[in-house]
């Protein structure tokens, strides 16, 4: 029911799925150094397959809900996937709607603009949260804060538009009269 992955190129250059403990994809499938996968034997296995659905389960949960994530559940459920069973990983990736997201951020690393938003609300909520409801930690509130700041600034340094839709936005904007 899902195509071969070893003989599919994108997966094979996914970046994000090449751990340092994966040697090199070959055309007859992974080759391992070590770590997750067939060596570490069955239980392993089997707990990534259960955690990759569940990211998979949370993030199709999280593209109805507004502010809970779902791009960053799909690559979670991604990674799980590539270490357990390639052929799902293939699956996911080349989904015509779950794989969308994964595809935008491995060929454009784009978050799109209802992320952004969405993140940027709920981390100011979180961080209210905090502040107004720990007044006695202090160095805790400043470490979340931190950590808040540099999730943030990344996610607005990421762009959320295609290099192909700004250009044909921006020929649009040429080609009409004044």
């Amino acid at each position: 029911p899902f195509p071969d992955p070893c003989s599919h190129s994108e997966l094979q250059s996914l970046d994000v799925m090449r751990p340092p403990e994966i040697e090199a994809y070959s055309g007859t499938g992974l080759v391992r150094k070590s770590g997750f996968g067939e060596e570490s034997g069955r239980p392993v296995r089997l707990m990534l397959l259960f955690l990759g659905w569940l990211n998979v389960a949370l993030g199709v949960i999280g593209a109805f809900l507004p502010l809970v994530p779902t791009t960053i559940f799909l690559l979670i459920a991604l990674w799980c996937f590539t270490r357990s069973s390639p052929r799902v990983a293939m699956w996911l990736y080349s989904h015509e709607r779950l794989g969308l997201a994964l595809r935008r951020w491995h060929e454009e690393r784009i978050v799109p603009i209802e992320a952004k938003v969405a993140a940027f609300v709920s981390i100011s909520a979180s961080l209210l949260f905090v502040h107004g409801f720990y007044p006695d930690m202090i160095v805790g509130k400043w470490v979340a804060t931190a950590v808040c700041v540099a999730v943030l600034s990344f996610l607005l340094s990421r762009p959320h538009a295609t290099r192909s839709t700004v250009t044909a936005v921006a020929a649009t904007a040429v080609d009409r009269p004044v």
